[in-house]
């Protein structure tokens, strides 16, 4: 294929200042060059895709995801309690078919790729849908199957390798990888998460949890009360109630002994924030999640002093407000939003390196995805702009649309390859 050079008024690299008239060029799955349009290397067997007013920068990246859940839109209106959430939310997947859980996960996959994602953590709740799902969309995908066993009589051990096995075709065979997801502290016993933590470290795999995600779990730990205690522990969810943290529980048990991408982390107690720095742990945070749920203030600058990896991801829309009658969307630029307009947030440049840089990080991809630099692999997004190239980096954060470009490893994606004009000519 003949190489391809991307012009755009603005290139933002992340690692490198925003280029004025800038260019990337790209040779199959990767960046060769980033640079001043008038100084990219030239010849004439290469296509040129003029992007005009527009920002280029590098593809999104979703660090937590539910995509089974995203026609669950509106459903479940904000509750009182978070246990009372979960109960909703059980009683919904108990009703749904296969069918609906593939629509739903094929839908939630075409949001991202509107809305400039190009590598997502999804949690799979329904593993069998991947053999049907994963060919449906060109994103770069991070399947964490999900591990629940605090009523199950089967052995961790076996729980793991069935559902490992579930998947070990279709991961031989495709580019995209299985991580495991053990559900969270109250869902899971142990065992479990050691078992599944030996078998990510054995095979390099993502591991992700949702830990620390509200004060009803909080107060279940640190004092053996609230909605949560009392719900669970007559079921026999009561293990460590009352010794302390989650993420302290998390740490004396063993299961920080790998860099685990946490999600939520909406709780902090006193040392919670070194401990995960100290055992390179990441955490995903979903700002808009976090609002439906009303959550306190996210403690983002204790865990960035601490060393923490910060991402961002977008949840389920199980867990995003209705606005009207309008149905939301998986959209990060829509998180980036909420979180630039939150109380003491990060600057628009820390934002999106939290969607980008950040999110490579935590997927052990820090050498090739997240930046536009030479040798890393081709996936970029364009947003339409014409305003100063100061205000690039607040344009992107404050987006509302879908991209007016996306390429994801070398190749565009959809109808979006059309909306960009092909010149042979420079602009």
């Amino acid at each position: 294929m003949p190489s391809k050079i991307l012009r755009s008024r603005i290139v933002l690299p992340l690692v490198a200042p925003p280029i004025e008239n800038g260019a990337v060029l790209i040779k199959d799955d990767t960046i060769i060059e980033v640079a001043p349009f008038s100084s990219i290397s030239r010849n004439e067997d290469q296509d040129l895709i003029d992007l005009g007013e527009s920002i280029l920068l590098p593809g999104l990246i979703n660090c937590h995801c539910h995509l089974d859940y995203t026609k669950m839109a509106g459903m479940i209106p904000p509750l009182k309690h978070f246990s009372d959430w979960i109960k909703a939310i059980i009683a919904i997947k108990a009703s749904w078919s296969y069918t609906e859980f593939a629509d739903s996960w094929i839908s939630g996959a075409r949001m991202l790729e509107r809305s400039g994602v190009t590598s997502v953590v999804d949690i799979e709740a329904v593993p069998e849908l991947l053999p049907e799902v994963w060919p449906a969309t060109p994103l770069r995908l991070w399947s964490c199957l999900e591990l629940i066993n605090v009523r199950s009589k089967t052995s961790p051990a076996t729980l793991v390798s069935d559902a490992l096995s579930q998947v070990a075709t279709l991961e031989s065979s495709h580019p995209n990888q299985c991580g495991l997801s053990p559900h969270a502290l109250y869902t899971t016993t142990d065992e479990l998460r050691q078992e599944a933590l030996h078998r990510a470290r054995h095979d390099q795999r993502v591991l992700t949890t949702h830990i620390a995600e509200s004060k009803e779990e909080s107060a279940m730990y640190q004092s053996a009360t609230g909605p949560l205690h009392d719900w669970l522990a007559p079921q026999g969810n009561a293990a460590h109630c009352g010794e302390g943290s989650p993420i302290a529980i998390l740490e004396r048990t063993g299961y920080l002994n790998y860099p685990i991408l946490a999600a939520h982390v909406n709780n902090l107690d006193a040392e919670d924030a070194s401990q995960l720095a100290s055992h390179h742990a990441s955490v995903a945070h979903c700002p808009r999640s976090h609002a439906y749920f009303n959550h306190p203030h996210f403690d983002w600058r204790s865990l960035q002093k601490a060393g923490v990896n910060i991402t961002l991801g977008t949840d389920s829309l199980a867990s995003v407000k209705t606005k009207g009658n309008t149905t939301p969307r998986l959209d990060m630029f829509a998180e980036m939003t909420c979180l630039a307009t939150s109380e003491s947030a990060p600057q628009p440049i820390e934002i999106l390196r939290w969607a980008t840089i950040n999110g490579a990080k935590a997927i052990f991809r820090s050498n090739d995805l997240g930046q536009l630099k030479g040798g890393f692999k081709a996936d970029l997004i364009a947003i339409p702009f014409n305003g100063p190239i100061t205000k690039a980096s607040e344009a992107v954060v404050s987006f509302d649309g879908e991209v007016s470009f996306s390429i994801i490893n070398g190749t565009m994606i959809g109808s979006l390859e059309q909306q960009a004009h092909l010149s042979s000519n420079s602009p």
